[in-house]
């Protein structure tokens, strides 16, 4: 596969062979001259020579279609009257611009010189007969020169490409071309050949996306083998806080995975790791069989930088998925309880019509009182239901909902559990209240009664005559621990993983019929967490079951 909804700059011009310096001289004798002593101060130089401007067209010609680097140009200015020195020179700036020009003149005029200064960037002029430690100095600075200037032409496009990353980068949805437009991105930022990008996942590395370059072309591909060939021990040794790995030179051999790089003829090899406030959200891993450098430090340091914003997109592309899965399963949440919703309301409401209905037939007059409890009943149940669901959706908005205040345990919940009395009488329950003298709380005390109430009436509602239900608080290490437990029915074990879920696992009846709306714990356990505390269930069928709520001390 490959991506393309991420497109990058073209990288820089890939020379060929060794870099070039072109002579030329009409004067047969100068000219081996010359070649003579640049040939012994520029070794590692390629050495052109021509007899006039004509033939060193057709060579720059030549250099061109071979992709050849062109770093100096030496001319005579006195040659044929159709192609002097300086001609020639400005000829060559168009064709090489970052060559550096010398002109060997003993007879130009002021005007040669100010238009080859003008039109050609001319480096230097000697004069003829020219001294050698002049021509080796003049050498040197022009090269140390170019070099500099291709230093800098390189950093330039480094950073215009880093900067087109990263405007880019935070606004691609699309995981294949992020991950491929990452790959693509390091591998044109250095002189490698391979470029994997590797994310970290569940403490593993996944091998995701990965870039090569043939003759100046990347490729991306984003269907990358698991087993994919690296440095496996280097790669393994990156993790959180780890700096760059360069390995070139002596340091390829000494490697841990020297014998892989000696196999695969690998002579150097980068690891980028890309960190996000210290946590390790993946790595890359480049590698050159063609040359000793990988990158050099002007691109080691464009990398550094990389990789600070790549791990950003990374982290931020995960958030962006993170809340649309969220974003998806809280719509399929909303239209569940919608549906459920639905049809608890209409269950109640078909009463309330029908028992309409009956109250406005003129022959029907002895039970209209009966139906005025049944309608008043069903439109509690519905008004119950409704207050519910606005109250769990406004739970859901945060912490800014609660109103905390320091609360005295005991008093507290002794009040709270007095309210049950009615209910507790009715099916013969013995309610138990247990609370550590002198426990205080920072709490919203309606809220917390609110979550508190419902776990008791629920207790109570699955409790059979004759049961006990208990209200015990008291202090922990880890905070103000409160329980309510009961001798009920208890949950089934496939039920107890969704106690907490809008509606249940099921809706079941309580021992004498009861039934509630369905949200009771799902708003006993948002006011638990917007308190900072937790909640668990504990349960076994004809046993009972224990509400554990812990929450921070005060």
């Amino acid at each position: 596969m490959q991506p393309d909804s991420l497109t990058l700059t073209r990288s820089l011009q890939q020379y060929t062979g060794k870099p070039v310096v072109l002579c030329v001289e009409d004067d047969e004798n100068l000219l081996s001259s010359l070649e003579m002593q640049i040939r012994q101060y520029l070794p590692h130089m390629d050495i052109e020579l021509a007899e006039n401007g004509e033939v060193a067209l057709r060579l720059l010609d030549d250099l061109s279609r071979q992709g050849r680097e062109l770093q100096l140009v030496i001319s005579d200015q006195m040659m044929t009257p159709t192609m002097p020195g300086d001609k020639l020179l400005i000829e060559v700036h168009q064709r090489f611009p970052y060559a550096k020009k010398i002109l060997l003149t003993g007879q130009a005029t002021m005007e040669n010189l100010a238009n080859v200064i003008n039109k050609a960037e001319l480096f230097r002029y000697l004069t003829k007969p020219w001294n050698e430690d002049d021509l080796r100095l003049t050498l040197e600075s022009a090269l140390k020169l170019y070099n500099l200037n291709q230093q800098l032409t390189r950093h330039t496009h480094d950073l215009k490409l880093l900067n087109q990353l990263t405007s880019k980068l935070n606004s691609v949805r699309d995981q294949p071309a992020l991950l491929g437009g990452i790959a693509a991105a390091a591998l044109q930022l250095s002189d490698a050949d391979t470029a994997i990008l590797f994310l970290h996942k569940g403490g593993t590395k996944v091998p995701t996306a990965m870039a090569t370059k043939m003759a100046g072309e990347v490729s991306v591909s984003v269907d990358v083998p698991a087993q994919v060939s690296h440095a496996t021990q280097s790669l393994a040794a990156i993790g959180p806080g780890s700096q760059d790995v360069l390995l070139q030179g002596a340091a390829v051999k000494q490697s841990s995975d020297a014998a892989y790089f000696a196999q695969k003829g690998i002579r150097a090899a980068y690891l980028l790791p890309l960190l996000h406030q210290n946590e390790l959200k993946g790595v890359i891993y480049l590698e050159s069989l063609h040359q000793d450098q990988v990158v050099s430090d002007t691109q080691r340091e464009v990398m550094n930088i990389l990789g600070d914003a790549l791990a950003i997109a990374i982290h931020n592309h995960e958030l962006i998925n993170g809340l649309e899965d969220k974003v998806k399963a809280r719509t399929q949440q909303m239209e569940e309880m919608v549906r459920i919703a639905s049809h608890d309301i209409r269950s109640p409401l078909t009463g309330v019509r029908e028992m309409a209905g009956l109250l406005a037939d003129p022959e029907m007059v002895g039970n209209a009182a009966s139906f005025g409890g049944i309608i008043q009943k069903s439109v509690s149940a519905v008004l119950k239901l409704v207050d519910d669901i606005l109250d769990l959706s406004r739970l859901e908005q945060g912490p800014e909902v609660l109103d905390k205040k320091s609360l005295d345990l005991k008093p507290y919940l002794e009040n709270l559990a007095s309210g049950f009395a009615p209910l507790t009488v009715s099916k013969q329950l013995k309610l138990q209240v247990e609370v550590t003298d002198g426990l205080k709380l920072v709490a919203d005390g309606n809220r917390l009664s609110q979550a508190l109430s419902n776990l008791l009436a629920n207790a109570i509602k699955f409790t059979p005559e004759g049961g006990v239900v208990s209200l015990v608080a008291d202090s922990v290490a880890q905070g103000i621990r409160i329980r309510v437990a009961d001798t009920g029915i208890g949950i089934p074990p496939q039920d107890i993983p969704k106690v907490f879920e809008r509606f249940g696992a099921t809706q079941r009846k309580g021992t004498k019929g009861e039934k509630g709306t369905g949200l009771g714990m799902s708003i006993a356990c948002q006011v638990v967490l917007l308190h900072g505390g937790t909640i668990e269930v504990s349960s076994e069928v004809n046993v009972g079951t224990t509400f554990t709520v812990l929450l921070p001390a005060a």
